[in-house]
């Protein structure tokens, strides 16, 4: 048989050798997938933030009834801001942000000390704001943490050269939420790092690539690329479209990339070159498949290419979330806004009704004949009460008096007021429409307290702050310059593994706000004129022991350590037994609870360096 014709045949494909960008692809495509999947699991929740957004720049969300007046100003201005003031206050009012307490009294001090310069940077301040306008609309805000780090050649002795560290700290970065998704699995309460995946989307310039330390894969086939235009680029678009931005600008300069980040744990086999991805569930659940942290990244959505395969070098997903108010079924959480959400657009409704009558009343309709051309711009009429009618006015309408509508429609707004009032933590007190001229701090302290911002703080201290301090101080044994901690504490840091045995307590939440500090010092002047009059040879300590309190309270703690808390006078009985006893006669005898031995000289500087503590009843 002839083999002429079998030269034209393409030649079989060799089933040993497979394609080296097949599995690429198929990490691609997988990535997708699932971010397609994920985005149809959140679409409503973007769809209900997009709404609370537009209320709070005081657009009116966009409804299936359409009244006359479309531009609204809204409370949920007030009570986003005013949920953020208070929070902050608290948050910042206390130094640390997060204290440590543990079986290592070195090592809480020094994670303390860390954690205190980092979160005390101006940086970060915005960073807590940017977060409780996600909390407060979204429910849930998702940052991402990065180890920032820069380090310069400097010459040291000998010829030598060394590295210094000029930037070297943790880098927290809000995300959008509409560009994370997350594991569809989740339950209420808990975190995304507890979830398999979480998936990041961000446009970013192709040479920010190129620059970074990250050593992308394939980037020449993405040049003289331009982002796709998927609906997420749209749905931005549509909010930049409120200050005339509709989308992004095109330039020959440049190329913007569309990049989608997964983390999360990814089926391996462990080879001497590399890991290689498993899909093959028989082989992914069979021995010698390693589950491993892997961070890959995708450019592009309608054409998906892998330029980022490793494992992730921070050993977890790097990302945090914060939730407000648990919902018992989903876990997208709720905002301060959502619930009074339908009660703010009714109370809008009914106003918006109002003046639509008012002006109906107002003005008498305009009737216009149907078969002229005529100059609308300089015609004036009320809301729908332009008639176009053919023929004898007389035989067409049948024009009816005014209506009486202040009075139901006052009747309602007042009712709908009502409302809003017990289910939003600001009351006509704390947004200053109250009797009082302002919103002072005691009635921002007295309502918020009793009320529901005091759990918004705790809440965030839990599912936020204390999570985040947490990464921070491991990313810091990992990748920490040790001249940075030095810089810092002064000493190197002692890493110690059992991280979880160390407490973190927030300190927000014990936070005296000016009115309580006040209060609390005249209730200790009172009780200090009705200690003075009993007769008890220990009323002089019991007495230091409330001037140390308001010394605290006015942010005098120089002051309330000059306080001795051992010292009586000598003419006292206590004093006399002190004496005997032979703390004031012996030398060398140590007297404060830290165990130095005093000498006559050092005993009359002994209130400068002594701290004292709180004397405890019996």
């Amino acid at each position: 048989m002839s083999n002429k014709f079998y030269n034209d045949l393409p030649a079989k494909a060799d089933k040993s050798r497979p394609d080296p960008d097949d599995w690429k692809s198929k990490i691609a495509s997988q990535i997708i997938h699932e971010w397609d999947q994920g985005k149809t699991y959140t679409s409503s929740l973007n769809d209900l933030y997009e709404d609370l957004y537009l209320m709070m720049r005081g657009k009116r969300p966009k409804k299936n009834y359409d009244w006359q007046s479309d531009i609204t100003l809204r409370k949920a201005f007030q009570i986003i801001w005013k949920m953020i003031s208070y929070v902050s206050q608290k948050v910042y009012g206390a130094s640390p942000v997060i204290g440590v307490s543990g079986f290592n009294k070195k090592g809480c001090w020094q994670r303390e000390t860390l954690l205190e310069t980092w979160m005390e940077e101006d940086r970060y301040f915005l960073v807590l704001v940017q977060g409780l306008l996600r909390l407060g609309l979204n429910g849930v805000v998702i940052g991402k943490k990065n180890w920032k780090q820069k380090l310069v050649e400097v010459p040291g002795q000998n010829g030598q050269k060394g590295k210094f560290p000029v930037d070297d700290r943790p880098e927290d970065i809000i995300l959008n939420n509409k560009d994370v998704v997350v594991d569809w699995l989740l339950k209420p309460g808990q975190s995304i790092k507890d979830g398999r995946f979480i998936i990041h989307r961000e446009v970013t310039d192709l040479m920010n690539l190129y620059n970074s330390k990250i050593k992308y894969m394939d980037l020449e086939d993405l040049e003289n690329s331009t982002a796709d235009k998927t609906d997420d680029a749209e749905d931005h678009a549509r909010l930049r479209a409120e200050d005339g931005q509709s989308q992004i600008p095109e330039s020959d300069m440049y190329s913007e990339v569309e990049i989608y980040e997964r983390q999360g744990l990814w089926p391996v086999k462990v080879t001497k070159k590399e890991l290689m991805p498993i899909f093959d569930r028989d082989e992914i659940y069979s021995e010698g498949t390693q589950w491993k942290q892997m961070l890959c990244t995708v450019a592009g959505h309608q054409r998906p290419k892998l330029i980022r395969w490793e494992e992730n070098p921070y050993g977890e997903m790097n990302y945090w979330d914060g939730h407000l108010y648990i919902d018992a079924e989903r876990w997208q959480s709720q905002g301060v806004v959502e619930p009074a959400k339908d009660v703010f657009i009714a109370q809008d409704d009914n106003v918006n009704a109002m003046f639509d009558e008012i002006w109906r009343n107002l003005f008498p309709p305009t009737m216009v004949n149907k078969f002229n051309v005529q100059e609308w711009d300089q015609i004036k009429w009320a809301p729908s009460q332009i008639w176009p009618i053919a023929g004898n006015p007389s035989d067409s309408v049948v024009v009816t008096g005014g209506t009486e509508i202040t009075r139901d429609a006052w009747q309602k707004h007042a009712l709908l007021e009502s409302e809003i009032q017990t289910i939003t933590p600001v009351t006509h007190n704390i947004a200053g429409a109250g009797k009082e001229n302002t919103a002072t701090l005691g009635a921002l302290n007295a309502t918020f307290s009793s009320a529901q911002l005091d759990f918004i703080v705790k809440m965030i201290e839990v599912t936020w702050l204390i999570p985040s301090s947490k990464m921070s101080l491991r990313f810091a044994q990992k990748f920490a310059h040790p001249l940075t901690i030095i810089a810092i504490l002064g000493e190197p840091f002692e890493f110690d593994q059992f991280l979880n045995e160390y407490k973190f307590r927030p300190c927000a939440s014990s936070v005296k706000l000016p009115e309580q500090r006040e209060r609390q010092i005249q209730e200790d002047i009172q009780l200090i004129q009705v200690v003075a009059a009993i007769e008890n040879p220990n009323k002089a300590k019991i007495i230091n022991y409330f001037l140390q309190n308001i010394m605290r309270n006015r942010n005098q703690p120089e002051a309330a350590a000059m306080l001795d808390e051992k010292f009586f006078e000598p003419k006292t009985p206590a004093g006399q037994m002190q004496q005997l006893l032979g703390g004031g006669m012996e030398q060398g005898v140590p007297s404060n609870e830290k165990g130095i031995a005093m000498s006559g000289a050092e005993r009359m500087t002994r209130a400068g360096r002594f701290t004292p503590q709180g004397m405890r009843l019996q």
